[in-house]
């Protein structure tokens, strides 16, 4: 691989990933001649926000991009400058090969751009909610500056040889200038209204137009006043109001096997909680935005709780309940047999089987319960504190399968109960006695 100094299809820049164990280095954009096309139609469709202070970005799918890694994380740094986040490249279909992808398996690829042209790829990791992202770059910066570029931006508008510009169709001239004015308008009239707002929600039903960008965890949005997730299960809301998150895993000690991971429904109708992404039911927009005095998770939890009382009706409470578990134990061999000898912390499987390196036991239970989400949660009882090695050879979305596999090597899954917290919704008139 080599850096050029002129305009090339590929651009390198550097990618990020929230994952505690997998690695991404930089990421490789395919800036082809269509991409570039279809660059410039999106710039013009944006541009028309830039007046509008609370538009933040537009979101498009788009998989023009791959994400890698390196072992020694030295083909980003030999490549850019100190202060540098992107740059043109060559290199052979072979060479490419030979770049490793990340472990996690990546999809809903987006391309996020602001009205001024700042952009950044996004996607997430198809069995967990880990994201991967790329440093912003400059749109603009990548666009051609011909005149035969420039005219093709407005369709509309041609540079006759003598004469002013002049129009190409005067009736789409006319209904785009109707659309245009009809834009700025709505434009200024939110501006003015949004002066005024001390604190904004908004709660929508999810569609497949809509990108699905689920946030099970509301702390991401205290430091801007902001939160938002699309397409979000009833139940997952409600964890999130109550208890700031949700989907919460084996490294969440605060919460996992002390909360149940679902709440308890005691309804006349279960409709609202029942979801089918094939046809779009059950799942859920949601927006939040307060004050800058009120930027605390405790009072975006609190307003969150508030809106979903207004719309739903729902009593909430929380008991204490017997609820039921998997416990995790094993024998002292086990114990001592899985003690890590590796020197690195690697991960690497897929619904095949896992080869686990120097990692706590909390991980390794993350990855099963990620492969299992309808199960029970899984709870350590072994509490052994230090870091193991463990290799599993089975179907990890098959719970059965995986507990003779597990046994084999000393380590046993039986089926348990435990007193926890669980958050308890119901009617407005529903009635419970407890016997």
């Amino acid at each position: 691989m080599k850096r050029s100094r002129k305009p090339t299809e590929h651009i390198l820049i550097k990618a990020n990933t929230t994952s505690d164990w997998d690695r991404v280095e930089f990421a490789i954009i395919y800036a082809t001649a269509s991409w570039k096309a279809l660059i410039q139609t999106r710039l013009q469709a944006i541009s028309q926000f830039k007046a509008d202070k609370d538009f933040n970005c537009h979101s498009f799918w788009d998989r023009s991009i791959s994400y890698y890694n390196s072992p020694d994380r030295r083909i980003a740094k030999g490549i850019l400058g100190r202060h540098e986040d992107w740059a043109y490249i060559t290199f052979t279909p072979e060479e490419e090969l030979t770049f490793m992808h990340p472990e996690n398996q990546l999809e809903a690829h987006q391309l996020l751009i602001t009205a001024n042209g700042i952009a950044h790829y996004k996607a997430y990791a198809k069995h967990t909610d880990e994201s991967y992202w790329t440093e912003e770059f400059n749109l603009n910066k990548l666009m051609p500056h011909s005149p035969t570029s420039e005219s093709k931006i407005n369709p509309y508008i041609v540079q006759s040889p003598g004469y002013n510009l002049m129009p190409m169709n005067c009736k789409n001239l006319l209904a785009t200038l109707i659309i245009s004015l009809l834009l700025v308008l709505s434009t200024k009239a939110q501006q003015v209204n949004e002066s005024t707002f001390f604190h904004r929600s908004e709660l929508s039903k999810w569609s497949k137009e809509i990108t699905m960008d689920r946030d099970y965890d509301i702390e991401r949005g205290v430091v801007t006043g902001k939160y938002a997730t699309n397409g979000t299960s009833l139940a997952d809301l409600y964890n999130i109001a109550y208890y700031g998150k949700s989907r919460w895993t084996a490294v969440d000690s605060n919460l996992y096997g002390r909360v149940y991971k679902w709440p308890v429904l005691r309804l006349t109708d279960f409709e609202p909680f029942n979801n089918d992404v094939n046809t779009q039911k059950g799942f859920y927009n949601y927006a939040l935005s307060v004050p800058n005095e009120k930027q605390n998770k405790p009072y975006m939890q609190y307003a969150m709780q508030c809106d979903l009382k207004k719309y739903f009706g729902y009593n909430v409470e929380e008991e204490r309940q017997d609820m039921p578990c998997w416990m995790l134990t094993m024998t002292e061999k086990a114990a001592q047999d899985l003690r890590s000898k590796a020197v690195t912390s690697s991960i690497k499987g897929n619904s095949s089987g896992f080869a686990f390196k120097k990692v706590k036991m909390a991980r390794v239970l993350q990855e099963i319960m990620m492969y299992n989400q309808n199960e029970d949660p899984i709870l350590d009882m072994a509490n052994i504190t230090y870091e193991i090695d463990l290799t599993i050879k089975a179907d990890m979305t098959n719970l059965e399968d995986l507990r003779k596999v597990l046994a084999q090597q000393g380590i046993i899954l039986m089926k348990a109960r435990k007193l926890m917290t669980v958050l308890v919704i119901s009617d407005p008139s529903f009635l419970f006695y407890k016997s």
